[in-house]
Order: structure tokens, then C-alpha cells, then sequence
């Protein structure tokens, strides 16, 4: 169907829409008129943007993210044509606004290694998400140059220094070993003037390479003994040490040492660590703290029969090996504030504040490389002499993210970021989130009090629950000091699983929190039971 307007003229009509035309016209030739704008469709998921010059042609907009996220793409500019040109390479024609590429905050990574050489590093991954660590070591015979352990940044940068395996020549062509005695006499407090209580040892191996002059200079000089060898072999080396080192006659100045060595078992690396079970039953682990005191968590006694405590054993050292023995337990001593079920009335149903226990061995544990005690952040940091344990908190606790361990059931060492100031915040807030566990919480710090250390963030290995009680440890000037305790958590990895060593992922909607006992925390407690026994620093 048509339809027609016979009243009007072709010159008439031409006459009336004029006007209209004319106004068309201006539009398209007059730009400064009807000024064109970019769409407004840019939002970056998880960060912002800003508009140097608004939504007009020449504006550049530039995207921000949170801290550990970067942009992608990082900018768009306004082209004259009203769309968003993206940076992307010159030969790509500029996108239309209903193609544009959502933008959005990607997490930062660091690289891996490129090379490291005569060493093995862990974990071996493409690339690391910021909170990740990275362990070097050595193979036998070299020695690590470097940071030990690296933890990447949130700007994916590694911090600490570059990890190099040095075998340092058979002719001492590594440089001079004065600052490598230096810095033994600075870890282990000898001055000048107590050199009677160092020994250097300078051990050549094979006849024909080693120069006997240069070698025994470098070894100490004491009357009626002998420290410089020349040996015919790596297995004579091991003979003569065993011959030289008896760790046993050593005093509490060895606490918090490990054997890092590649060759090294796990008890020797964490020689620290116990278990302890009532009856025939593990159910948790400590840490040796002298050569007769056990720290661990108040409630592995919570379902057990106190007055049974004769049928405990510890078992300090390798359980499954000779290097093991099991010690009855003399005493128990539990702090008088724990009570599990404390708050149960408020509809918290598990309370773990004070959940802190000492046990007393009945006879002393003979130091040795498997049986050592871990170091309660004492006077080994070296401080100046007006030090307190205020100050040593601050200096091992100052980041917002502290790289540290715990042990697993299988000895393996793991891997965690204890998180303090706003990072702690965001840490203990997924406790409000778990309706299952606490429903109706209303004030998260009612469950994690300031006693608790927090963990289990993106990266972070989570403890199983026959875990309780170990050490929360971390490395500085190559010792070990033990910060906290495993207390409790919102996800066992190991629940279900008969395997010690399969460690589950969180399943969606999941989200995996452990709480730590800090140490700092219950000092007064631990020096009304321990004063005498362990060296104290000033409140």
C-alpha cells in the first residue's frame, strides 16, 4: 500500500523541508557545534580510572588497580572519531566502542629464575602470585651466595638478594674468608677476646690440588689440637667430623639451628619439632624448647584424662627412625584462661584464646642433630644490650606480611605469611563470612582475639588438624625463631584422607583461615613457668 499527498507541489515540498536540510548539514560539517564524546562504557573490573579531559576527543583515560593487581590495558585514549583507541601495537586497526576489551585487574606475578645453577630451587613454577616464597639451596660442595628465601613483592619484584651456588675454587678463589668468620663470631657472640671458644677447620680434599700452607692458616691455632686435614677423600671428610663436632656438649647457644643442607632429613632441618600421643594415639606436635620442655596447644589435653598422663609419650628426634626415642611426661601445665567452651552461651561454640600447654619431660633430652631446641626470640638476634622483647617483636614481626613456617605431619616444611596491621584485618574477616561455623557473629575479635596470628591467604599452605601445637617459625641471620603456635583453622586439608602426604584444596566457596597462638602475646605466662630455664629479655 502507498501513499500520496496530492495537495502538495515537488516544488513545495522542496520549499518546506529546507530548513530541516539546511540544519543537516551544519551538523555534519560543523563539528565545534555538536562537540562528538568517547562512550562511557570503560569500567575496569576490581579498580578505577581517570579522565585527563573528560569524555572529549584527546582525553586520556588511566586505569589504577589495588595493590598486587596492574591494569589491563594500562590507558585508552579519545580519538577524534569518538571511539577508544586501546595501546596496542600500530598495525591494529583502533577498536569500535561495542568491541572494546573489558578491562580488569590482573594479579601481579614474579618471574622465575632464569637460571641457577649447581642448586635446586622450590617450588618450581612458571611464575609466583605475590606472597609467594622461593627456597634455595645448594648441592654438596657449594655454598649459597644470596638470600636463602625470597618472597615476591606486590610490585613482582623479588626482594632480598639474587641466590648463587659458589664453590668459592680449590684455592680459596671465592675471596678472602675473614668476612665469612667475621660474620660466624657476630652470629654466634664470640669476640675478639674469646677466641677459645671458636675452632675453624680447613679441610682439603685429594693430595695433588691442595696447598698445606694456605690451608693451615686458615684453620685455627690451639695447643695440642689439630685443625687443618688434608683427606683422601668425601668419605673421610664425614669421618672427621664426626670425629670433631659433638653437639651434645654444646649449651642453649644452638637453639633455633637447623641443618639446611641439601642432604639433610627433615628432623634435621626442623630438629625442633615433636609429637606427642596419648596412649598409642598421635594427636599433636610441639616444639622443644629446652632440653626438657615441650611447647604445644592447650587443647590436645581437652578430651584427654590429665591423670592418664603417665601413658603420654613424646617422641623427640625421627619417629621413624633410630634417631627417635620416646620420653614419659613429668608434668602439664596448661594456661588457666583456656576453656573451649567459654563462650558457648553466646552462640560461639570453640574458643581457643590461652590455648597454650607446657610439658615437662621426665629426664633431659641429649642435643644432638636430630633432638635441638628452637629459639624463643631471645638474645640471638644480637640486638644492642638494652634490647626488650617489645623491640624483637617488632624487628621479626614488621612487615604486613611475614613470611613463615609450620611443620607437616609428614616433616615437610610449609610455607605461610602471617599477616599483621590492616593486612590481619582482611585476614581475620573471613571468620564473620563463615555463617556455618559462627552464624549470628557480629564481632569477628569476640572468636580472634589480639592473642592470634593469621594466615591462609592466597598462597599460604594450611595446617591439618593433627598438626596443632607446632611451631610457627621464621628464618633471620641464619636462625630459626619460633613466633607462634598452630592453634586452630576454618579448613582441614587432610580431612578424609588416610594420606599424610595429599594435602586437598579448599572446595568452591571455601575459605581457608588458620589462627596462630603468638608467643609475644603469653609472655608473662611463659615466664612465670619458665624463668630460670630459658634466658629472658626485658618485657
Amino acid at each position: 500500500m502507498t501513499f500520496s499527498l496530492p495537495w502538495l507541489s515537488r516544488s513545495t515540498v522542496l520549499e518546506t523541508m529546507a530548513p530541516l536540510l539546511a540544519l543537516l548539514a551544519l551538523l555534519q560539517l560543523g563539528p565545534g557545534l555538536a562537540a562528538l564524546s568517547c562512550p562511557q562504557n570503560v569500567n575496569i573490573v576490581g579498580g578505577n580510572f581517570t579522565l585527563s579531559r573528560g569524555w572529549a576527543p584527546g582525553s586520556v583515560l588511566i586505569y589504577s588497580c589495588p595493590l598486587g593487581r596492574y591494569p589491563s590495558p594500562a590507558w585508552r585514549e579519545c580519538q577524534s572519531n569518538g571511539q577508544w583507541q586501546t595501546p596496542r601495537a600500530s598495525s591494529l586497526p583502533t577498536l569500535r566502542s561495542s568491541r572494546l576489551a573489558k578491562a580488569v585487574c590482573k594479579p601481579v606475578r614474579c618471574p622465575a629464575p632464569t637460571s641457577f645453577e649447581n642448586g635446586i630451587y622450590i617450588p618450581r613454577l612458571g611464575s609466583y602470585p605475590v606472597g609467594g616464597n622461593l627456597s634455595f639451596e645448594c648441592e654438596h660442595g657449594f655454598t649459597l651466595r644470596g638470600s636463602p628465601v625470597r618472597y615476591c613483592r606486590p610490585n613482582g619484584v623479588w626482594d632480598g638478594e639474587t641466590a648463587v651456588c659458589d664453590n668459592g675454587g680449590k684455592s680459596n678463589m671465592g675471596g678472602s674468608p675473614k668476612p665469612a668468620v667475621d660474620n660466624i663470631r657476630e652470629i654466634l657472640g664470640i669476640s675478639r677476646n674469646r677466641n677459645d671458644y671458636l675452632d675453624i677447620y680447613a679441610i682439603g680434599v685429594g693430595k695433588l690440588d691442595v696447598d698445606w700452607k694456605e690451608l693451615n692458616e686458615l684453620g685455627s691455632k690451639k695447643d695440642g689440637e689439630r685443625h687443618a686435614f688434608i683427606l683422601q677423600d668425601a668419605k673421610a671428610v664425614q669421618q672427621v667430623f664426626e670425629h670433631i663436632l659433638d653437639v651434645s656438649k654444646l649449651t642453649d647457644t644452638i637453639c633455633g639451628v637447623g641443618n639446611m643442607s641439601v642432604n639433610a632429613s627433615d628432623q634435621e632441618r626442623t630438629p625442633w619439632q615433636v609429637t606427642f600421643k596419648p596412649k598409642s594415639k598421635e594427636t599433636c606436635q610441639g616444639s622443644l624448647i629446652s632440653d626438657q620442655w615441650v611447647l604445644t596447644a592447650a587443647h590436645c589435653f581437652h578430651d584427654a584424662q590429665m591423670e592418664d598422663r603417665h601413658l603420654w609419650r613424646v617422641i623427640v628426634g625421627d619417629p621413624t627412625s633410630h634417631h627417635g626415642k620416646e620420653f614419659h611426661v613429668e608434668e602439664v601445665l596448661v594456661a588457666p584462661g583456656f576453656n573451649v567452651h567459654a563462650k558457648q552461651s553466646q552462640g560461639i561454640s570453640e574458643f581457643y584464646a590461652d590455648d597454650i600447654a607446657l610439658l615437662k619431660l621426665s629426664q633431659r633430652v641429649k642435643m644432638s642433630s636430630h633432638a635441638r631446641c628452637v629459639d624463643l626470640g631471645g638474645r640471638a638476634l644480637r640486638r644492642s644490650p638494652g634490647s626488650t622483647c617489645k623491640d624483637h617483636e617488632t624487628e621479626l614481626l614488621s612487615q604486613q606480611k611475614v613470611p613463615a613456617h609450620f611443620v607437616a605431619l609428614n616433616g615437610n616444611r610449609m610455607n605461610i605469611n602471617l599477616r599483621t596491621g590492616p593486612e590481619r584485618t582482611s585476614c581475620i574477616e573471613a571468620v564473620s563470612q563463615n555463617k556455618g561455623s559462627f552464624p549470628g557473629l557480629t564481632n569477628v575479635s569476640e572468636v580472634v582475639t589480639d592473642q592470634f596470628l593469621c594466615s591462609g591467604m592466597e598462597g599460604d599452605d594450611s595446617p591439618c588438624k593433627g598438626e596443632s601445637g607446632g611451631a610457627v617459625f621464621l628464618e633471620r641471620r641464619y636462625r630459626f625463631f619460633q613466633v607462634g603456635l598452630v592453634s586452630w583453622g576454618l579448613f582441614d586439608p587432610c580431612h578424609g584422607s588416610s594420606n599424610k602426604n595429599l594435602r586437598r584444596k579448599p572446595p568452591h566457596g571455601v575459605v581457608p583461615r588458620d589462627f596462630h597462638i603468638s608467643l609475644f602475646r603469653l609472655q608473662p605466662w611463659l615466664r612465670q613457668h619458665l624463668d630460670g630455664v630459658l634466658d629472658f629479655l626485658p618485657l
